[in-house]
């Protein structure tokens, strides 16, 4: 696949005209790619389990320190 690419480019050079038609075609399948990439990192397990454990760490931050603010403010009216 890699050298397919590799001689679509080589032609498109050497070809005049084909390389402002096909280099753009080939940058935006490689941002769709590296898109798809992502979002396939995002919902892996790698990625997922240690998200969802931060965020659950800091909402339980959050609600101890929102009953200590509150604890606080019944003692200072």
């Amino acid at each position: 696949m890699f050298l397919l690419i590799v001689l679509i480019v080589l032609a498109a050079i050497f070809v005049r005209g084909a390389f402002r038609i096909i280099l753009p075609i080939l940058l935006s399948l490689l941002l769709l790619r590296m898109f798809i990439g992502a979002v396939f990192w995002l919902l892996s397990p790698q990625f997922l389990i240690p998200a969802l454990i931060l965020a659950v760490g800091i909402w339980i931050g959050k609600l101890i320190s929102d009953r200590r603010r509150r604890s606080n403010q019944k003692y200072w009216r």
